[in-house]
């Protein structure tokens, strides 16, 4: 069985990890492999590039086996950061809430003296994410504002920050 990460990016081009201790021609064999399946052009990228490009992209797996290739998505880093974060926060005030369906627009955890900690949500990063489950932009900016910012459930609520732009 082959099995493969890489990320794709929005120019349709395929980047994958660099194989350590791997030959020429054991690389060329693998990019060869991922190229032909996902018939595109395919890039290597360092450990440390990797790195950074997996906080911006979904990682994916490709996988073969008995000819039948197969992709799953992987969960991104930015997932993961945001799992620890609501771990965090859970450890320091468990009566802080998670908005459902939101964690993309987590910005991270805040606290006003003397109160416990909550999640910072970005409020425009809501609206995108109520406006990609179907809603039109004003319809997502009513239910952002009378569902949610103006929704009090105790100390645990979060805040929703918007963010100010330099002209």
């Amino acid at each position: 069985m082959k099995q493969t990460l890489f990320i794709k990016t929005e120019s349709d081009i395929v980047v994958i990890p660099k194989l350590k201790d791997a030959s020429r021609l054991q690389a060329w064999k693998h990019r060869r492999w991922v190229k032909r399946h996902l018939k595109t052009k395919v890039k290597e990228s360092t450990p440390r590039n990797w790195d950074a490009l997996c906080k911006f992209f979904t990682v994916q797996t490709l996988t073969e086996q008995d000819g039948n290739y197969k992709i799953e998505g992987l969960a991104s880093l930015k997932e993961k950061r945001m799992s620890l974060v609501k771990e965090e926060i859970a450890a320091l005030n468990p009566s802080a809430l998670i908005a459902d369906g939101l964690d993309e627009a987590i910005l991270g955890y805040g606290q006003q003296f003397p109160k416990e900690p909550v999640l910072i949500y970005d409020y425009d990063k809501c609206v995108e994410v109520f406006m990609e489950q179907g809603m039109s932009y004003q319809d997502a900016i009513e239910w952002m504002e009378f569902n949610v910012v103006n929704a009090y459930y105790g100390e645990g609520t979060p805040i929703f920050m918007r963010r100010v732009e330099d002209d």
